[in-house]
């Protein structure tokens, strides 16, 4: 991949690519922003603890898919929120999944770099509030 202005569609990303390790997913539309950074996870020796943190590549691009196929897949626009009363992934929280490549694997966040759990990215999304478009 090449550095790009532009956010691309998350199916051209290469999640290995060496020369960028943080990547931004806009659920709205799931365009992915990247970059390269040497700032590791604010709290990585308490998530290194916990396996339920660290996704591999295969996990990684099947929650994303299964988000973006769930919540209608193409549209110009959706608000994604997943069925749950964890404020983790409420109230906007997911309109970015901030992914970290580690030397361990990936850790996806919410928003505001809050790590998620496998079990969390597993839940159904609420229907209810999609709002695609």
């Amino acid at each position: 991949m090449e550095e790009n202005d532009n956010w691309v569609f998350f199916k051209e990303i290469d999640w290995d690519d060496v020369k960028f390790n943080r990547f931004n997913v806009d659920t709205r539309d799931f365009h992915v922003g990247y970059q390269y950074s040497k700032t590791e996870h604010k709290d990585i020796q308490t998530l290194i603890k916990y396996d339920r943190f660290f996704f591999t590549k295969e996990e990684l691009i099947n929650i994303v898919d299964k988000l973006y196929n769930e919540s209608g897949g193409a549209g110009a626009w959706k608000y994604l929120e997943l069925l749950s009363d964890d404020s983790r992934i409420l109230n906007w929280k997911l309109k970015y999944l901030r992914i970290f490549r580690t030397d361990l694997r990936f850790i996806i966040c919410n928003s505001d770099n809050v790590a998620l759990t496998k079990e969390l990215l597993e839940l159904k999304i609420n229907n209810k509030i999609l709002h695609h478009h």
